[in-house]
């Protein structure tokens, strides 16, 4: 639910079950992951995840529910993390000692993609017909941003109708 599924769903392969796992990136308090590892379950593929910090609590309630789910959790220095980021998929797993037993596919940090963000557009559509009709009064619409994706698709929705406030997470 949310806007991480709405992330989420258009970057999953159309196949059912999907035939590979998944990879991406996040805090440890990565409200993606939590979707991606819930995601994996309902949807039947393996997860994993490099995590930001080599000391992040792989206890705290976000990624107990990950590795509950299955997903593999790799927390890493914040440095090798910027790092790898950038790094092809298998370059990544060489560095972790991953030996997937299926192929991976990658994820952005957070779900930032393009098809991401105009899924995310559809939140003002969704606004719009909850709002009983005002006209002159200016509407608000405020968005918390980590990468930014939902609130660059709210921005491009809202355009002339709305001004759209950001705040970082």
């Amino acid at each position: 639910q949310g806007n991480k599924w709405r992330k989420l769903k258009p970057l999953l392969p159309p196949q059912s079950p999907i035939p590979s796992g998944i990879f991406s990136f996040g805090g440890p308090f990565s409200n993606h992951l939590h979707a991606l590892a819930a995601a994996g379950v309902m949807y039947g593929f393996p997860t994993a995840a490099l995590i930001r910090g080599a000391f992040a609590d792989l206890e705290n309630p976000t990624l107990a529910f990950a590795a509950r789910c299955g997903m593999k959790l790799f927390p890493v220095a914040k440095s090798d993390y910027e790092k790898l980021k950038k790094a092809a998929l298998l370059d990544i797993f060489d560095f972790l000692e991953f030996q997937p037993e299926v192929p991976y596919i990658r994820l952005p940090e957070g779900g930032d993609a393009p098809e991401a963000l105009r899924s995310c557009m559809e939140i003002v559509a969704e606004i719009k017909a909850q709002l009983p009709a005002v006209s002159g009064q200016p509407i608000f619409i405020a968005v918390p941003a980590g990468t930014g994706c939902t609130a660059a698709g709210v921005i491009a929705a809202a355009a002339d109708w709305a001004r759209v406030l950001v705040f970082p997470a």
